[in-house]
This record gives structure tokens, sequence and C-alpha cells, in this order.
């Protein structure tokens, strides 16, 4: 079912906030130029744009300030439909080839068939993503893009318990470039006995391939920082304006499970990092995952972590995965366990052509 598209012609406060403080300076140089500049001052001129916004079409802003949503929900809309739990996805043009195996993965052995999925289609004006999400039974709510598009549209998931009347009380997050190998109902067990600003993340691993150094740890901010994100180690205070948390873990933004009093807080923690947050990720665009920095930062300031073992959120580059043939979902596995989703991050995706043609999507 589709949702009333928004209109055209919004602008993201961020930047307008932004090009107020630093006229003429280009996207790129926005964070270094932002230093000498006085906290209240920046975050005056951002909640004045966002308030303008607010005030002409609603709150209709994620929290990362990429995507304008329409307010528009027709009667007996599938969102208020019976509570529960829904798992959401975000997608734009180009990653519908991607949807189509996922969503068939997630309809053939995910187990949940009554857990409602929805997917937020970015600037899909052809209407192809929508047309896949159609073809597998999932709600589509549209949204445009009010800056550059790149990977921190999923900011409207992080957002989407304030944006659309989603009437569930627990969220999966997951991410086209997966595929869905097993039952996904211990997951969304395991939410339900979350505390209320507990968040069920991944850890994140660098790729083999780049020969990076080690980390000392997962919860190694600064090193994290330096040679994930390209960044330096003081970054992390000057988007929050604050010292480093008690405890952080380097966190794969492609599968994030919560309640909605979590994502609500989540929502409120990302919106009070702006606008020094779409200023970081613009410094380096072509560093794509920097809003997952952004996202780990948000729920260690949250002392929200719970850490989900690796057969929920299996790197292909990274975990060593047996798939074998066989009768169901248990042909694919790690360490001697039943993988639930495969995840295919980056451009070369190893292993998916495989495990796409042993599940049959």
């Amino acid at each position: 079912m589709l949702i009333q598209p928004p209109p055209a012609g919004r602008d993201s406060p961020a930047l307008a906030a932004l090009a107020d403080l630093l006229p003429g300076v280009a996207p790129p140089d926005l964070w270094a130029a932002l230093r000498p500049l006085s906290r209240a001052v920046v975050r005056d001129a951002y909640e004045r744009h966002r308030a303008r916004l607010v005030a002409e079409a609603g709150p209709r802003v994620d929290c990362l300030n990429r995507v304008f949503v329409s307010p528009a929900v027709p009667v007996g809309n599938p969102l208020n439909a019976s509570g529960g739990a829904c798992i959401a996805l975000v997608v734009s043009p180009g990653y519908e080839g991607l949807l189509d195996p996922m969503l068939a993965s997630l309809a053939r052995y995910g187990g949940c068939p009554d857990v409602r999925r929805l997917v937020v289609c970015v600037d899909d004006e052809a209407g192809e993503c929508r047309r896949v999400a159609d073809r597998h039974g999932a709600t589509v709510l549209p949204a445009r893009t009010i800056a550059r598009r790149c990977a921190a549209i999923k900011g409207a998931l992080y957002s989407l318990a304030r944006l659309w009347p989603v009437d569930a009380e627990h969220f999966l997050f997951l991410e086209p470039d997966m595929l869905i190998a097993g039952d996904l109902s211990d997951v969304f067990t395991a939410l339900s006995v979350l505390h209320e600003r507990q968040f069920l993340v991944a850890r994140s691993h660098r790729p083999p391939a780049q020969r990076l150094p080690a980390l000392d740890s997962p919860h190694d901010m600064a090193g994290v920082l330096t040679v994930d994100y390209y960044a330096d180690p003081t970054d992390q205070a000057r988007l929050t304006g604050e010292p480093d948390p008690p405890f952080f873990l380097f966190m794969n933004g492609g599968f994030v499970g919560a309640s909605r009093s979590a994502l609500l807080a989540l929502d409120a923690e990302i919106e009070a990092m702006e606008p020094w947050a779409t200023a970081w990720i613009e410094a380096r665009p072509e560093i794509f995952w920097r809003e997952e920095f952004v996202l780990s930062l948000a729920i260690a300031r949250l002392r929200g972590v719970v850490e989900a073992a690796p057969i929920c959120n299996a790197l292909s580059y990274v975990h060593a995965l047996d798939v074998r043939l066989g009768e169901g979902p248990a042909r694919i596995s790690h360490a001697g366990r039943p993988v639930r989703i495969v995840h295919f991050p980056g451009r070369e995706r190893p292993l998916y052509a495989e495990v796409r043609a042993l599940l049959g999507v």
C-alpha cells in the first residue's frame, strides 16, 4: 500500500542553518569551519530553521536531516493494524534488485508471517522500489531527500516511530543487502525482554582485505574514529559537546532492534547532535558509512547496547560461513550454529550469488 508522497521543495534545516552561519562554505568544508563557533549560536540557528519547517509542514524531517515524509495516512492504514512488531528497511533507486530477494527470503525463511514489513522508499519517482515492495505485501512509506542522498537516509528508520503512526511496540531494522536464512522468531523474543532504552545490535568488523590495523577492542572509540571513519579522535566531543560515553561498541548498522520507547529516545539523541552530525557526514562524502558512527555514539550515550550473536548478522566478508546443500533453513552455518541473516555489505558482496541460489530466491 502506498502512503501519499511528500511535497517537493523542502530543505534540510541543518544545511540551511549552516549556510546562514557560514555563507559560501562548501559542504565538505563545513565541519572544519564550525570549530570556532559557539555551540549555543550554532544550535540556536539550527533550531530556528527546524521550527520554521515544523510550523509550515509539521515534524516531518528525520533526525539526520536527510528526508522529508508526508503526514498523510489513509483510513484503514495497515500501520495501525495490530500492534506487535514490524521489520523495516529503507531503499532508494538502484537497490530494488537487492530488495526483491531480501523480501522473498524473509517470507520463505523468516518464520514471522504476522510481523509487518515496512519499506521506506526514498526518491522513488519511477516506482521501481514500490513495485517490489507491493509484490511482497510490504507497506510502502515514501520519502524525499532534502540533502545529498547517501547512507544517512537511514535516519528515516531511526525516526520511524515519530514520523509515521506505526502502531508497533518492537522494531527490527534490516537492510536490502541481506538474505534471511533462518527463523527470526527468537530475535523478536529477545526484543520483547529488553529494557525500555536497550538496543539489540550487531558488532562491526573490518574487512580483512583492507589490511587495517587491529583494534585494541571493538570499544576503542578513538581507534574506530581514526581508522574506520578517517576522522579525528576528538570528533566525538565536537558532535555531542560532552566527554566520551562510558561504553562504546563499534556497530554495524544493518541490524538494529528496539522498542518504541527506545527508538523515540534514539531519535532525540541523534537529533541533538545536529547540525554537527550533518557537517561531519558531509566532510567526507566518500566515507559513506559515517552515519553508523553517529548511530553507535547515540546508542552508547543512551547506555543501551545489547550485542546480538554473529548468526543474526553474519558478515560475508568476515564470518566463516559453511554453505551446504540440504533441507531447511539451517543449511548456512557459522561456528556450527545455523545462521539467521547473511549480510553482504559493500560493492563486491562475496558469496551473494551462491547463497541466493541456495535459498532459491
